[in-house]
């Protein structure tokens, strides 16, 4: 894999490698990109968390629409497929959510 210098500082990319992916974050997007299977998460959304294991990861992602008050969660497979997607006002999401 190839990245430039406008990604995350190398310490921070480290940390966040799973067994063959790595979570990108550039400006206020956060993605995953494998090194087996490409662009894994898209780089496009407010928040990524794996919910699975570094073995088999399970990437729950949450993207914040401010003009709408709303976030819209999507829940990614390690092979990138959506697992789940739903749309929720703030109060719902902040009841699911624990921030890091």
């Amino acid at each position: 894999m190839v990245f430039n210098n406008s990604f995350a500082n190398e310490q921070s990319l480290r940390k966040s490698l799973t067994r063959d992916s790595l979570n990108l974050h550039r400006e206020n997007a956060f993605g995953v990109i494998s090194n087996r299977r490409g662009i894994v998460v898209p780089m496009q959304y407010s928040d990524i968390v794996n919910l699975g294991s570094k073995e088999v990861p399970l990437y729950f992602t949450e993207r914040h629409i401010e003009e709408a008050g709303i976030s819209v969660v999507v829940y990614y497979d390690s092979f990138g497929k959506i697992i789940r997607k739903q749309a929720m006002e703030a109060d719902e999401f902040e009841k699911i959510y624990c921030g890091n």
